[in-house]
């Protein structure tokens, strides 16, 4: 069986693309190079702020979206990933304009969660402010009996000024105790687990010791794009 190839809308930001790269080569069976996955990475990081696009100003990040998902089609890849979750909120727009599958982030992170058993029947969400103001989580969770809960306001931007301060190249320690204290919050709230929605935080939070099972997006992705590679 020959394994299909997979294509990486990537670049929002570079590390969180090297982060997902990384787990696909670990999550994939293998015993020499050859046994590997093909993958194709259109690294971008001039694609416009999808944070600044949500919440009401800047450029749309969505032509240039749609131009990497045409190029890696164009290049051989079989589906795509983008992992970045705000440019979820664009993903029926990119969907439309190739003829490959695009693996949903969140629809994937919902079927893990779904599967873990036992199973928590809540769980708090950890991801910047313009993917929590898109939706994108809270749509694909609805028809699940997973209750989603939200951090407070002032923790929403603890955790989107987080984001950025890794952005901008600032001490991961820090920014760890920043998010562990909105970790903390959101299982007092009554969350049994928590959700990185963000594609930054769990390189932020890699070895981060938690009371609760912190469930990695970027894992999910690269697990659920080693299986669709698999597929006959």
């Amino acid at each position: 069986m020959t394994d299909k190839v997979v294509g990486i809308i990537g670049g929002m930001g570079p590390e969180a693309t090297i982060d997902v790269f990384s787990k696909i080569v670990a999550a994939t069976p293998s015993r020499k190079d050859q046994d590997h996955l093909r993958i194709i990475v259109d690294s971008n990081p001039k694609v416009p702020s999808r944070y600044k696009y949500i919440m009401g100003e800047g450029e749309s990040p969505l032509p240039y979206l749609i131009e990497s998902a045409k190029k890696l089609e164009g290049y051989g890849a079989d589906f795509l990933l983008i992992p970045c979750n705000a440019a979820h909120h664009f993903y029926d727009q990119i969907q439309e304009k190739v003829g490959i599958p695009i693996l949903h982030m969140a629809e994937e992170a919902r079927r893990y969660t779904e599967s873990i058993r036992p199973g928590p029947q809540r769980i708090g969400l950890m991801a910047s402010g313009s993917t929590v103001k898109s939706g994108v989580y809270q749509r694909v969770f609805r028809g699940s009996e997973i209750e989603l809960i939200l951090p407070t306001d002032q923790n929403q931007q603890r955790v989107s000024e987080g984001i950025y301060a890794f952005k901008k190249g600032m001490p991961t320690k820090e920014i760890e105790r920043t998010l562990m204290s909105v970790v903390r919050s959101l299982i007092k709230m009554g969350a049994q687990a928590i959700l990185l929605g963000c594609t930054e935080l769990p390189v932020v939070l890699k070895g981060a010791k938690s009371s609760v099972r912190l469930i990695d997006a970027n894992d999910v992705l690269a697990r659920a794009a080693v299986r669709e590679a698999k597929r006959s």
